[in-house]
């Protein structure tokens, strides 16, 4: 079993730094092809520095585990849930990677600055928020994952300011998209 739970904190820790790695080239093709990746901030600066803050907790505890580190405080499972942990951030990470695939050059870091075309395809037909889904599944990982307190603050801290990101960018599409978003958004659902 000990064999089984190593080969998981490895594939853990390698799908975590391939998809840093890989959002890192991809934003730099992206730039130096002039394409800005920076939109505008759907909440207040402050809170929405805090939600990438969370997220990036929890990223970094579970590469942190992974690596040997002992993160587990108050409730410790063993390695019992380790598998389950590990299963939910290879599913976070492919949704991750199918999202940013669907949205192509239409991923921002906030609201884009001006309206391109509603993205419906691919992954964007099961569920209208993948990267952010699969950041949350990531987040409860890290909470199984490591049972620390901190990590279960910063992952409700997270997922909660998250939400509320999406609620803007909702607000967004809809003002651009007016009927064609209503339309799509009967079809398909917010998380899953």
């Amino acid at each position: 079993m000990n064999q089984f739970v190593e080969t998981f904190n490895i594939i853990a820790l390698g799908t975590l730094v391939f998809l840093v790695f890989f959002n890192f080239l991809r934003d730099r093709k992206l730039s130096r092809a002039g394409i800005d990746t920076k939109g505008i901030l759907p909440i207040p600066r402050p809170l929405f520095m805090l939600g990438k803050l969370s997220v990036l907790i929890c990223w970094l505890s579970i590469i942190i585990q992974s690596a040997g580190g002992n993160l587990r405080y108050y409730f410790d499972f063993g390695n019992s849930i380790d598998p389950i942990a590990v299963t939910l951030i290879v599913v976070g990470i492919i949704i991750i990677l199918k999202g940013i695939l669907a949205l192509g050059t239409d991923t921002t870091m906030g609201l884009p600055k001006s309206a391109g075309k509603l993205k419906t395809e691919r992954v964007l037909q099961i569920t209208r928020n993948p990267i952010y889904l699969g950041n949350n599944l990531i987040c409860i990982a890290a909470v199984l994952f490591t049972c620390n307190p901190i990590v279960l603050f910063a992952a409700i801290m997270g997922i909660f300011i998250h939400h509320k990101i999406i609620l803007a960018e909702e607000k967004f599409l809809f003002e651009n998209f007016k009927d064609d978003y209503v339309n799509y958004k009967s079809k398909v659902r917010r998380y899953f």
